[in-house]
Formats: structure tokens, sequence, C-alpha cells
């Protein structure tokens, strides 16, 4: 079942841009260097989703992401 955080680069392994990349890498200080003014409000929403909703192994830091990118993300990870 989807939910209304739909990010489609995680469930098809495809690499992010910029921002979207220094959220799943949590790196904080880059994320928020990179948002428009949007973003910037919403990055709570956005660090509640990965936790709460996310799979673990699409983000955490910039190995782990670009290991689940590698792997097709969740059609490479068989997870529905």
């Amino acid at each position: 079942m989807k939910n209304k955080y739909n990010i489609n680069d995680q469930d098809l392994g495809i690499e992010p841009g910029s921002f979207l990349l220094a959220v799943l890498s949590n790196n904080l200080t880059e994320a928020f260097g990179r948002a428009d003014y949007i973003n910037q409000q919403s990055m709570k929403d956005y660090c509640s989703f990965l936790y709460n909703y996310a799979p673990r192994g699409c983000w955490g830091s910039k190995e782990t992401v670009n290991e689940w990118i590698e792997s097709g993300g969740l059609k490479g990870n068989n997870n529905e």
C-alpha cells in the first residue's frame, strides 16, 4: 500500500538529485544548503517519512544509498 510520501526514486533504484541524495544520506547540512524554501519547511516531514516508512536499506549514509541504487531499489531487493 502506498502512502502520501511516494518517492519513486527509492522504488526503482534511480539516483536522486543532489538535494534528495543529501536527505537520504542523512546529511542535514548539505540537505538544508541545497533545499529551496518549500523543502526547507518540509524537512521534518521528510525525516519522519524516512524513519517511519522508508525501507531501512535505502537511506542512512551515502554508501547505503549507493548500494540501494546499485541493487535496483525495491524492485532489485524483491520488496513489495
